[in-house]
């Protein structure tokens, strides 16, 4: 049996067949019916670097880029693709602040995705920091309904472990019930090749119920032969403020006497744990 095949361009384009490269013969069967062959143009439909093709119950269709960080995943219907936030149980890098030459004395941490209940722990990692100011202090305030929080509600336990003299290791340790703010470090140098780092850790930033807990880990250099470092934990116990939700961290550079000093230069890189 015999028949004809018609290539119909209705568009007014035109249409190609191209043969097989090896020169061997090629079978098509075709269905015994009409059979309509949807072409799409992808040039036109995907305008922008990094869009997605994807077939709705219309018929193909554009899905814009995602922004960074974003994952793709199946909306709530299952009908469409769509970018969400990654929620599935390891370390998100949320993003990086960072400060050069600067004469700010403080630097706010306020990402929504950090502290609406997406992470279950947040880490703040402070590296390559040189306050303005020689021997300064390094603290951190917290944010609670709106404002960040000055009064004497910081409890506060740090060790701090040094080398005196090369080879002596010396700890001082202390402890304040009612301080204005979490101290990481002090007497952090801002000569050549003095530098301050330290991972500031906080658990369920979204509770409501309980009073956060934070834990720091500070290493730096304060000279040429001296090495610092330690640990610290605390909580803001202010009973009207300190169980709601935190909203942000504002990270400060003081001077030896607390009062105000600048921050030079600062790396914040922020991390999410997801819940599983």
């Amino acid at each position: 049996m015999t028949g004809k095949v018609k290539l119909v361009s209705a568009g007014g384009g035109s249409v190609s067949l191209a043969t097989p490269s090896t020169g061997s013969n090629r079978t098509v069967t075709l269905p015994d019916a009409d059979l309509t062959i949807p072409v799409t143009n992808s040039s036109t439909t995907l305008t922008t670097q990094g869009d997605i093709l994807y077939r709705d119950g219309s018929g193909i269709q554009r899905l814009p880029k995602g922004a960074a960080g974003k994952v793709l995943k199946m909306n709530s219907g299952a009908t469409a693709p769509e970018w969400g936030t990654d929620v599935g149980g390891s370390l998100v890098f949320v993003g990086e602040q960072t400060l050069s030459g600067s004469t700010d004395t403080t630097i706010n941490v306020e990402d929504t995705v950090l502290f609406d209940g997406t992470y279950d722990q947040v880490l703040i990692r402070i590296t390559d920091h040189h306050p303005n100011t020689d021997e300064s202090i390094m603290a951190f305030r917290v944010k609670h309904s709106g404002s960040y929080q000055t009064g004497s509600h910081y409890l506060v336990s740090t060790n701090i472990f040094y080398e005196d003299s090369y080879d002596q290791l010396t700890a001082a340790s202390t402890r304040d019930g009612s301080a204005q703010m979490f101290q990481m470090g002090k007497q952090i140098g801002n000569a050549a090749g003095e530098n301050y780092s330290c991972d500031l850790w906080i658990d369920s930033p979204a509770s409501t119920a309980n009073y956060k807990m934070y834990r720091w880990y500070p290493t730096y250099i304060r000279t040429a032969v001296q090495a610092m470092g330690g640990f610290g934990h605390g909580f803001y116990t202010n009973s009207s403020t300190g169980t709601s939700a935190l909203q942000g961290i504002q990270i400060m550079s003081l001077d030896s006497s607390a009062s105000a000093a600048q921050i030079k230069d600062i790396k914040i890189r922020k991390y999410g744990f997801k819940k599983s």
